[in-house]
């Protein structure tokens, strides 16, 4: 008995039990860890799997994305050299009208009987609105009136603003009729 007692100890385990039960325990640990190593390989396949699924699906949205934003690009660049041309032919028609309406023909070079007025259908044609003048029409020319001769109360709130830019009134452009007058007299 003494020893298997030191055979016990030997071992370092200090169990009570025979080195055949020992031994098929750890066999039957061995045995559920071969086990477990199987399914979890089993479940990193599936994953795998899963995961190049995923891969290629993304792949695939990717590159619908990216010719959907290539057209969309595209279209973009065509829509915008369409919007320039449109804008440079309105301000090439716009620049002819300005010229045929600043430099109008004489009457003199048109013959007087060349089309006789009565013969015009009364509303053969609609007039055709005009394209949009690139520059801002002119502002209208006011008249100054010497601001000593007449009374400044009678005077327009333009033709104020006329004499104040004439004197050197700071701020003319913002000031009311009343304002105008005060500074005026000053």
């Amino acid at each position: 008995m003494a020893a298997q007692s030191k055979s016990s100890k030997k071992s370092g385990k200090g169990k009570t039990g025979s080195p055949n039960s020992e031994l098929a325990a750890a066999q039957e640990a061995i045995k559920n860890l071969r086990a477990t190593v199987a399914k979890l390989e089993k479940s990193v396949g599936k994953l795998e799997n899963k995961l190049e699924k995923r891969v290629a699906e993304l792949q695939r949205d990717a590159k619908k994305l990216r010719s959907s934003a290539e057209r969309a690009g595209k279209s973009a660049v065509k829509t915008a050299k369409d919007v320039g041309k449109s804008a440079a032919k309105s301000a090439k028609d716009a620049g002819k009208s300005a010229r045929n309406v600043a430099a109008p023909k004489p009457a003199a070079a048109k013959p007087a009987a060349a089309k006789p007025a009565a013969a015009k259908p009364a509303a053969a044609k609609p007039a055709a609105p005009k394209p949009a003048a690139a520059k801002p029409a002119a502002a209208e020319k006011v008249e100054v009136v010497p601001v000593q001769n007449a009374p400044k109360s009678e005077l327009t709130v333009a033709q104020l603003k006329a004499a104040a830019r004439t004197q050197g009134v700071a701020g003319y452009s913002r000031m009311t009729k009343a304002q105008l007058v005060s500074a005026l007299k000053a």
